[in-house]
């Protein structure tokens, strides 16, 4: 033949950050910050070429004032004003990320759209009238290297006490070059939000909330998102107790062209209820249902539920966590079927057994008509053991006290149909044996450490793990691990 096996191997990297910054308050209410880093991202060590490209910096620097309004010896309380400007060159790779998980939808980007570079600036200003109520106003403008520009707009107010409210608005206006070719190069960003509660007492407090949004990113048409969403809730409290509960509806729309078009409609009912005894115990058990109706006329309903159990604390010897959760959906079934691919073009035979040259292949396909009732259940346990602990939980002085034994039981299945008792903890036979179970697995672990001053430090591990799939109708696979692990340290 003319190929050989093989994979790539990784290359040695080196990735380097400095970074700095400092703070310089001029007046009382007046102060300069700022902060610069510099980044080196070289991905091939055993190779200099590119090496005079791989630098980059990343700088910001804010002007903060915080005046306070007086008029006749009365206070009128106080003024935050903000400008700043932060950029980052292409270059730039920070270590973590430095960017909100919701960068991209407070610009009004798409969600694949990754910026190299960037430069933002932004005027801020917020009133504090007394300490219940504050307003306050965003001007921000982005600009990319790529192409990438948006103008942001942010409004909020908010008030807090017995009656609290919060409003917030946004507007965002957005165009990108790097798409103009497809035709729709700008993109906007409207949302509406406001968030009320009342609190009358312990035992009675309602909320509501609304929330609405209109999402047109460049370029992406189907990445258009529109919903109509409001939710109301009641909670309370009395000594030892807590609980909530609360009704969501939404909507969600699709765009085609320039007009919305509505999706589907779900509706949401949820209830917990929380129990804190003072024998150390805390039992936490809620449950909900989202029923979703379609267009097309389809249904869809999503049932689930918890119950958690804490006992123990940080003077108990003896501490554990137990959990349990369900959830009932329905997925499309799946075939796995062997097709004639041509002689010698595929890599099966007519059995679906693997073989160079052969003559047929393996095709996964879902039958969106024929759905899996699903019940999905999980079980955990965790207990750790420190016997040397005293009642103050403090070490007892005794040769036992840096041990510490820890026990993990992990079980989780997946079966058709409604749920049943023998779901609420799945066993490795039932696992292995019982073709109802679609998805399972059973984990064991029990660890013992001993940690202490003394030169020598022990670890012991044993974990038995097993699994089972049988997701695809004519197919099923079964995994099943032992392993063990021993580390002594001599220091």
């Amino acid at each position: 033949g003319t190929h050989v096996p093989g994979r790539l191997l990784s290359m040695p990297q080196e990735h380097t950050l400095f970074g700095g910054g400092g703070s310089l308050e001029i007046v009382e209410g007046l102060k300069l910050e700022g902060e610069v880093a510099a980044s080196r991202f070289d991905l091939n060590r055993l190779s200099g070429l590119g090496d005079d490209n791989d630098q980059g910096i990343a700088a910001r620097g804010d002007v903060v004032a915080e005046p306070r309004l007086r008029l006749g010896g009365k206070n009128l309380g106080r003024l935050e004003l903000r400008a700043g400007m932060r950029r980052q060159d292409e270059k730039f790779v920070p270590v973590a990320r430095i960017d909100s998980p919701l960068y991209n939808e407070d610009w009004g980007l798409s969600i694949e759209r990754k910026l190299t570079g960037r430069e933002t600036r932004q005027l801020s200003m917020g009133y504090h009238p007394s300490p219940r109520l504050q307003f306050g106003g965003e001007r921000a403008w982005l600009n990319s290297p790529d192409g990438y520009r948006a103008d942001r707009w942010h409004t909020l107010a908010e008030l807090t006490g017995t009656l609290s409210q919060r409003l917030r608005i946004d507007r965002v206006n957005s165009h990108d070059d790097s798409v103009a070719v497809a035709g729709r190069a700008s993109g906007y960003r409207n949302k509406l939000m406001y968030a009320g509660s009342w609190r009358a007492s312990a035992l009675f407090e309602p909320s509501f909330t609304l929330d609405y949004e209109d999402r047109v990113p460049p370029g992406v048409l189907a990445q258009a998102v529109r919903y109509r969403a409001w939710e109301t809730g009641l909670r309370g409290a009395r000594g030892a107790f807590r609980w909530s509960g609360g009704y969501e509806f939404r909507r969600d729309f699709g765009r085609a062209q320039s007009f919305w078009f509505l999706k589907q409609t779900a509706r949401t009912v949820r209830i917990e209820t929380q129990a804190n005894l003072k024998s150390g115990l805390a039992l936490t058990v809620g449950a909900s249902r989202r029923r979703t109706e379609f267009v097309s006329g389809a249904m869809m309903r999503s049932d689930n539920g918890f119950a958690r159990l804490r006992q123990g604390g940080r003077s108990g010897k003896l501490r554990q966590d137990a959990s349990f959760e369900w959830t009932a959906e329905a997925m499309p079934r799946r075939l796995r079927e062997v097709v004639f691919v041509g002689e010698g073009a595929g890599l099966y035979d007519s059995l679906g057994s693997f073989r160079s040259g052969g003559s047929y292949d393996l095709r996964l396909s879902e039958d969106p008509g024929s759905l899996d009732n699903l019940t999905r259940t999980v079980f955990s346990y965790r207990g750790v053991w420190q016997p040397g602990l005293t009642a103050s939980g403090r070490p007892s002085g005794s040769w036992w006290r840096d041990l510490r034994s820890t026990s993990t039981l992990q079980s989780s299945s997946s079966t058709r149909g409604a749920i049943s008792a023998g779901d609420l903890f799945a066993l490795p036979h039932r696992i292995e044996n019982d073709p109802s179970v679609v998805l399972g697995s059973f984990l064991l672990r029990q660890e013992f450490e001993h940690v202490s001053r003394r030169p020598v430090e022990l670890y012991l591990r044993v974990e038995y793990c097993m699994g089972a799939d049988r997701r695809v109708e004519t197919f099923s696979q079964l995994q099943e691990s032992w392993s063990e692990e021993a580390r002594f340290r001599w220091r």
